[in-house]
């Protein structure tokens, strides 16, 4: 079994070259329809069991519209010029409340 980088201790690089960002929205862009091919004929059992007592997988696509507002209002914080963006909510309080599974 591969033991997976925790999301906190992973490293990100910023290095692509400007020309790479049509390919990454459009990867974005396509999410929700690869995340709905995955889960379509999977029994919601698998799609609501909570490994370990983690994330269901329910959960885990609903944290991605969790955090979508907060990527939004970076967005605009970047573009009205501000130096100091939103912080994120490191406890995850708006997923753990919203009942996804």
């Amino acid at each position: 079994m591969v033991n997976q980088i925790k999301w906190m201790q992973r490293k990100f690089e910023f290095n692509s070259p400007p020309g790479m960002m049509p390919n990454l929205l459009e990867r974005m862009a396509g999410t929700p329809v690869r995340i709905e091919d995955m889960i379509t004929t999977t029994d919601d059992k698998i799609l609501s069991a909570k490994p370990d007592s983690k994330w269901s997988v329910k959960e885990h696509i609903g944290h991605l519209t969790d955090i979508e507002e907060l990527h939004e209002k970076r967005l605009q914080e970047i573009l009205s010029g501000k130096t100091e963006l939103t912080a994120a909510d490191m406890s995850n309080k708006k997923t753990n409340e919203a009942g996804h599974s």
